[in-house]
């Protein structure tokens, strides 16, 4: 009986610890998520996109340089890719070294995706290159009168994201409705 009872109390403490570890782990997710598409609406609403992408503007460089460094305050290493409509690169903060033709071929079929379903807000994709942990996209497109004049694409590093989720000890997997 006391083995039973023991063992009882161990399975339900694992449970509820496993169920608050869930949420913590949701919770984190869903708090970079916000943040990361907030900070490219935030972009768009203060003219910082129309700026490089339409005006191709030097000072709205400089600018997207320092809203992106502040962005980056979120603990989460991440890299930015501005193309215009016919997915020209205009501004990355990828080095030449990380700047893969891979990479840019994945963002300009991303940015396909999201031309034709005519999305407005950020989708969010998934990147994976051979050898490395998954980075997750968000590509916010941008619109002028109606057109579409180009992308903001913030890719966040997996390898970040997993030190990040081991410093505050979770351990899961992160999946989409999919099981993906």
């Amino acid at each position: 009986l006391f083995i039973v009872s023991q063992y009882a109390v161990t399975l339900a403490s694992n449970e509820r610890n496993a169920g608050l570890h869930l949420e913590q782990l949701a919770d984190s997710l869903s708090a970079i998520d916000a943040q990361s598409r907030s900070f490219l609406q935030d972009l768009e609403d203060e003219g910082v996109t129309q700026g490089v992408i339409a005006e191709r503007s030097a000072a709205a460089v400089e600018r997207i340089k320092t809203e992106f460094w502040k962005y980056q305050a979120c603990g989460i290493e991440s890299q930015i890719l501005i193309t215009d409509e016919d997915t020209n690169i205009l501004y990355t903060s990828f080095g030449e070294s990380l700047l893969s033709s891979y990479l840019v071929n994945y963002n300009n079929a991303i940015c396909y995706k999201v031309r034709q379903t005519a999305q407005t807000e950020a989708y969010r994709a998934v990147y994976y290159e051979r050898g490395n942990y998954s980075d997750t996209m968000y590509v916010q497109p941008f619109y002028q009168d109606g057109t579409l004049e180009g992308f903001v694409t913030v890719f966040l590093s997996g390898s970040a994201w997993n030190f990040h989720l081991s410093e505050s000890n979770f351990d899961g997997i992160i999946t989409d409705e999919r099981d993906n």
